[in-house]
């Protein structure tokens, strides 16, 4: 699989609508897909390993009430999580609509990850992009640009 900067947005990439966690994305490929949960939690997991690109989204579903506190007591010990494991850490967290979203990107070695985490409501996603380049790409860019809630 190889792209263009001019041919990745007119390719046709599988979409993911699911339901059950109100998620829409397009991954270049058919992305393998599982769910697990426990008493506590459901975990929707897609997952497309290419030569050398790893696309993964996580949608953790929390079966019991949860508030704006452990939200963002979640998102920020995924952050601090994400930062101690990576090094030349850049990152942007803001907030979409009232939604705290942290971004992340950093090195491992040779590979370079790319990270968003996002909570609505009782979900909360994660989406990483995983390569060896050392800039955001094309297909990168439409991969996160994808993502969307119902």
């Amino acid at each position: 699989m190889f792209y263009t900067e001019e041919s990745i947005s007119e390719v046709e990439w599988p979409k993911i609508d699911n339901n059950d966690c109100n998620l829409i994305i397009e991954f270049p490929e058919e992305p393998e897909f599982s769910v697990e949960s426990d008493k506590y939690y459901k975990y929707y997991d897609y997952l497309l390993q290419v030569p050398g690109k790893s696309y993964q989204v996580r949608a953790t579903e929390y079966l019991y009430d949860i508030n704006d506190s452990k939200r963002k007591q979640t998102i920020d010990k995924k952050a601090q999580s994400f930062e101690s494991a990576k090094s030349n850490v850049s990152s942007i967290d803001y907030t979409l609509g009232n939604h705290p979203v942290f971004e992340k990107i950093g090195f491992k070695g040779d590979l370079r990850y790319h990270q968003r985490v996002i909570f609505i409501d009782n979900v909360m996603y994660s989406i990483v992009y995983i390569d060896y380049e050392k800039e955001i790409n094309s297909e990168e860019e439409r991969f996160f640009n994808s993502f969307n809630v119902k």
